[in-house]
C-alpha cells in the first residue's frame, strides 16, 4: 500500500448515506458444476488456486463496472496462528488484498498476481488492520477504509452431514446486516457451487445485484481462455 489507493466507485442505485449504513440482505445463486470443473482443471493447466482464479475474475468484475484497474478486497482468512491450532473457538481475520487488473494484462498473468498477492498477503495477516489504516492515513466517515468490497472461496468442498439415519439439510438464511456494501462467497458442494452475494439494500436493489451476479459467471467462462487479455 506504498501507492495510493484509488477508491471504488462502484454505480449505485440509492445516494450513499451520509453515516455508514450496514443494513443489507443476501441472495444464493448456484454456479453449474459442469463450469466448475473447467475451472479446476484450467487452474491445473495455469498453476494457480481455484480461489486465485474466482478472486481475479471478481477483480476483473469490479474493474469493469468501476473502470478501475486498481482494486481492493477484503479477504477472509482463518487466523489461527501455529500456538492456537488445538485450541477450540472461531479464529478470523479479515485482510485487505489489492490487486491490479489492468487492461492490457492477459487472464493467465493476471491470476498468478492475484496467486502472488494472496500468499503474501496472507503472511502479513498478523499486521494488526487498525495500525495499518493509521499509518497510511485513511480516514472514512461513511465507508470501510481500504475496502467496500469482500471475497472468499471455500477450499474444501462441502459434505453431507448425518445424524443417525437422518440427512441434515442446507437451508438457506436470510441476513438483514451486511459487513461489506457487496461481498461474493462461494462454497463448492458435489452436485454444484452455491454463490453467495451479500449487498447493502441502502445502495443496491436486487436487480443490480442479478445484473452482477450474472456478469460474474460470464466472466469465470469467458477466463477460461487464459490468453485473452482482460479488456476482452
Amino acid at each position: 500500500f506504498g501507492e495510493e489507493l484509488e477508491t471504488l466507485e462502484l454505480r449505485t442505485d440509492y445516494e450513499r448515506p451520509e453515516k455508514q449504513s450496514f443494513k443489507g440482505t443476501n441472495k444464493y445463486s448456484l454456479i453449474e458444476n459442469e463450469l466448475h470443473k473447467k475451472i479446476l482443471s484450467k487452474c491445473k493447466q495455469l498453476g494457480v488456486t481455484p480461489y486465485a482464479y474466482c478472486m481475479g475474475c471478481y477483480n476483473i468484475l469490479l474493474s469493469k463496472y468501476s473502470g478501475n484497474e486498481d482494486i481492493c478486497v477484503g479477504m477472509p482468512t482463518s487466523g489461527r496462528k501455529s500456538k492456537f491450532l488445538n485450541t477450540v473457538g472461531m479464529f478470523v481475520n479479515t485482510i485487505a488484498l489489492r490487486n491490479k487488473p489492468e487492461a492490457r494484462k492477459t487472464f493467465r498473468e493476471f491470476a498468478n498476481e492475484v496467486k502472488e498477492n494472496s500468499v503474501n498477503a496472507i503472511s502479513n495477516q498478523n499486521y494488526p488492520f487498525g495500525t495499518l489504516v493509521k499509518k497510511l492515513g485513511i480516514t472514512a466517515i461513511n465507508r470501510n477504509p481500504l475496502y467496500d468490497v469482500m471475497f472468499a472461496y471455500q477450499s474444501e468442498e462441502m459434505t453431507d452431514v448425518t445424524l443417525g439415519d437422518k440427512k441434515v439439510e442446507l437451508v438457506p438464511m436470510t441476513t438483514e446486516s451486511v459487513k461489506s456494501e457487496l461481498g461474493f462467497y462461494v462454497v463448492p458442494r458435489k452436485e454444484d457451487v452455491v454463490l453467495t452475494t451479500e449487498y447493502n439494500t441502502d445502495l443496491y436493489n436486487e436487480e443490480t445485484i442479478d445484473r452482477f451476479i450474472e456478469a460474474y459467471i460470464s466472466i469465470l467462462e469467458q477466463c477460461l481462455d487464459a490468453t485473452k487479455q482482460i479488456k476482452e
